[in-house]
């Protein structure tokens, strides 16, 4: 785990190039410590090292004992809706978007679709269970692969259930 006096092990800031482009998330921001959690069960599932994923565990662990010291807490826990009913809208916009799928939608327009949804490719072929590459084909209008799931959309197929 970092601070600003003393950076972790894998602390990004140090490691950076001159201008790249990074993003700081402090321990007082209400979503700091979910995000951090959501990004190491990511790096975890996509084979990261396991003491880099510890690391960012305990950052994020750290992050919401000082965010509850200010009074606050993360964001979600004192909400009506929890995070597995956040997955759940996020699904249902997916599918919705999918079911708007059509040949006559350009790639610009699925794309556009998508980022209002506020959805990466990667979150949307999560939650649609097909590849990412899938979602990247559709945002460049290749014309084969939108009547394939036009189709399984049709016929209500969802690989995940």
């Amino acid at each position: 785990m970092g601070t600003k006096n003393k950076p972790g092990a894998f602390d990004c800031y140090s490691h950076a190039d001159p201008d790249e482009p990074m993003f700081v998330l402090l321990g007082r921001d209400r979503m700091g410590c979910v995000l951090v959690r959501i990004w190491a069960d990511m790096r975890e599932a996509a084979g990261e090292a396991p003491e880099k994923v510890a690391e960012a565990r305990a950052c994020a662990d750290a992050m919401e004992v000082w965010l509850r010291k200010l009074g606050k807490v993360p964001y979600g826990s004192d909400q009506d809706v929890t995070l597995d009913e956040m997955s759940e809208r996020e699904r249902e916009k997916s599918s919705n978007l999918l079911r708007d799928f059509s040949h006559t939608m350009t790639g610009d327009e699925i794309k556009f679709a998508r980022k209002s949804a506020g959805l990466t490719q990667w979150r949307l072929a999560e939650l649609l269970g097909i590849d990412e590459k899938i979602v990247w084909s559709l945002e460049r209008g290749l014309e084969p692969i939108l009547r394939l799931l036009a189709a399984v959309q049709n016929n209500g197929f969802n690989k995940r259930e």
